[in-house]
Parts: C-alpha cells; structure tokens; sequence
C-alpha cells in the first residue's frame, strides 16, 4: 500500500510539473486566439503545443497540416471572401512583419495569399537597403514620421548593413468587396531584425532627419528594437505586428530569458490598443543539411543540441510571455512552430534554416485564418478523411 502510494504522488507530481494542459474545449473548436488564450490559461507554462497531422497528396508531398490543438478550417488556399471579410471587418490598414531572412520569407507568403485572393490587388514587394528622403512621396509605402527633437518633425532613416541581409520591404493591397462596394487599402511592410534583441550598432545607423538636406541626428534608442517600436512604427502606428521567432540566437538561455524581458517590456510601453501583436516561435532546423561546424555545434554551455536549444527556447518564450498573453488583448500568442515543422523537416528544408515556400505559405494560412475566425460566418470543419487525394500521414 505504501508503496502504491508514493508511486501515485511520484506520478501526480511529475503530471504537473510537465503538463500541457488544454481546455476540455479546446480540440474541437475552429483555431482561434480565443481558443489559444482559453489553452494557455489552462497551463502554468503557457504553452501552445503545435503538434497535428499532416497529411501527403499522391505525390506523397504534405498538403494539409491538421492541428492537435484546434481545428483547421482550410489548408493552405483560403476562400477569398474569408480574407476581405476579415481585412474589411476589422479594418486592417497597415501591418508590420518583424524578422531575420525566414521573416521575410513569410512575408512574401503573405503577399502570395493577398495577390491570389479575389477582390485584392497588391503591387509587387519591393525592397531596399536605404530608407531614406529619397523615399519622399512613393505612394507605394507609409513615410514614417519621427520627432527631431521637442517640436520638430522630420521623417525616420534607416541605412540597413548589407552584409547583414538587413532590409525594408513593403507592398500595398486594394480591398474590395464586390458586394457591398466597401474598400480600404493596406500598407505592408517588412523590417529585418536579426535576434530576439538586436544590440548591435544598428542604432548608429538609424535616426531622425528634419529634411532631405538635413544631417541625420541619430536615434538615443538602446536597441533596434526600441527605435522600431518607439520612433519608426510610432507614426503612423501599425494595426498589426507580426513577429517571428529568428533563427540567429544562440545564446545561454539565461541571457535569452533577459531578451526576452526586454522585448516584453517594449510590449508594455509601446504597443497600445487597438494595435495587436502577434509572437511567433522559432521552428526546427535540419542540423544534417548544415556545414560541418554547425552539426558538431553545441548550446548551452555544451550541453544541448540545437533542436533542443531551440525547444527550450521556445518554452521560456511561452512561460515569460503567458501573464501578458491571458491579461491583454494586444499580445496574441500562436502555437509551437518547432512541433509543427519538425515531421516536415525533409520535405521542405533546403539548407538547415530556411524551408521551402510551401512551409511559409501553411504557416501565414494558419495565421490568417485563426486571426479571421472571429470576422467571418464559419462553415462546417471538413473531416480529415474527407480530403482528397491523400495517402500518408505523418505525426507526432
């Protein structure tokens, strides 16, 4: 009897230190914020578990990822109607996509989903390394304001490093209802951040300048981060960040804990309602498609993998970002890219950091429709046995 009785307190114990509870809910209803914040509350971790199904065509290619933690609507095509809808509802003008060479790569998915989509009109992406007074009246983007000090007002400035792949890209979609005949338009942008914080001397490259033959007076923001946030985004403000977890942070997990506080407290101060940010994850690498210094490479002090460095991290993003996410309305949480993307790793990683664009264009079909659900009439959940032409199915 004892014994029985130390074994069921050993396993309560363990239970609930390791648990990821979902709401009883949870699993069968439509993918939503709503529904992510219900699941969150349900775990002292805040963890969003990203685990599902994906399921192969004949080619025995993955065509449709089926979430553990809600049901997915549509695969990787979306009704048109379900995207006007949404951007007309909620009146979504101006977004603002944050992230490293995988950011902007699911920007161009965004792009991609926008341009195939009845009733919406987008320019081609265009991208620079400069942004500047040379920029002064393109339609084609949002000129950004910044205070030049106490009274003055003059545009933001950013000189990208190269080397870096830092850039600015940016598009503009007309939306239409043919229906009622409402319209708006909105401004995309994308803005290259390379780590959770990025401390570098970026900083000395951005600032404020009066006019086109003005001296630029640099930003006194501590980070790149803070000049976005408070300066470059603060006029006009955004009505949607996205921002993506990069693949460029290898640091202790101590320090990225810190990072992480950091950014959080930019939340704090500068993200005001209605203004939503939505955080996303960082996603599994392919260690055995990378040079031979980066396979050998071990995290934390020597003690971790990649793959597990990367899960860790994930974790502490969850656990630091739940309270923010429970509390208030402008921080969205989504759930783990890292779970999703692993069972796929083969079929769409290309080099062990960048996947191909089909990986990009599920995930911004998974964002989109669970930032809509709330705007658009839902039709029945398709059962996964109804899909056509599927075979293999892979889980985790």
């Amino acid at each position: 009897m004892l014994l029985v009785l130390v074994t069921m307190i050993f396993f309560l114990f363990y239970a609930g230190i390791n648990q990821t509870v979902e709401s009883p809910e949870s699993a069968a209803s439509v993918c939503s914020f709503s529904v992510f914040r219900q699941t969150a509350n349900y775990s002292s971790s805040g963890y969003l578990r990203g685990d599902g199904t994906w399921r192969r065509n004949s080619k025995g290619q993955p065509s449709r990822f089926y979430p553990a933690l809600c049901n997915l609507v549509y695969g990787v095509n979306i009704p048109s109607e379900m995207v006007t809808t949404c951007l007309l509802r909620q009146n979504v003008r101006y977004i603002a996509v944050l992230g490293d060479s995988n950011g902007l790569r699911y920007f161009s998915a965004l792009h991609w989903h926008l341009s195939q989509t009845r009733g919406v009109d987008c320019t081609p992406i265009a991208r620079s390394s400069v942004i500047n007074w040379a920029g002064e009246g393109d339609t084609s983007y949002v000129v950004h304001r910044c205070q030049c000090g106490p009274t003055v007002s003059g545009q933001c400035v950013i000189h990208f490093v190269e080397q870096l792949q830092h850039s600015f890209a940016h598009t503009r979609c007309r939306v239409k209802n043919s229906k009622t005949g409402s319209s708006l338009s909105v401004a995309i942008e994308f803005v290259t951040v390379i780590h959770t914080i990025d401390w570098t001397n970026m900083t000395r490259l951005a600032g404020c300048q009066r006019g086109s033959q003005e001296p630029v007076i640099p930003t006194t923001s501590d980070t790149f981060h803070r000049f976005l946030l408070a300066e470059f985004f603060a006029d006009p403000v955004p009505d949607l960040f996205i921002v993506f977890g990069n693949a460029h942070d290898r640091m202790p997990l101590r320090q990225l804990s810190s990072d992480i506080d950091a950014f959080a407290e930019m939340i704090d101060r500068y993200i005001r309602a209605p203004t939503r940010l939505i955080f996303l994850s960082k996603f599994a690498e392919d260690v055995t498609r990378k040079p031979k210094y980066w396979r050998e490479l071990r995290y934390e002090y020597g003690t971790m993998t990649r793959l597990e460095w990367l899960d860790a991290a994930n974790r502490i993003m969850y656990k630091k970002m739940r309270r923010r996410f429970l509390d208030t309305g402008r921080l969205l949480l989504f759930p783990d890219l890292l779970q999703m993307s692993q069972p796929v790793l083969a079929d769409f990683n290309v080099d062990g950091v960048h996947m191909k664009r089909e990986w990009y264009r599920h995930v911004m079909s998974y964002i989109l429709q669970t930032l809509c659900t709330a705007a658009y009439s839902r039709p029945k959940v398709e059962a996964p046995s109804k899909v056509q032409n599927d075979r293999k199915i892979t889980k985790i």
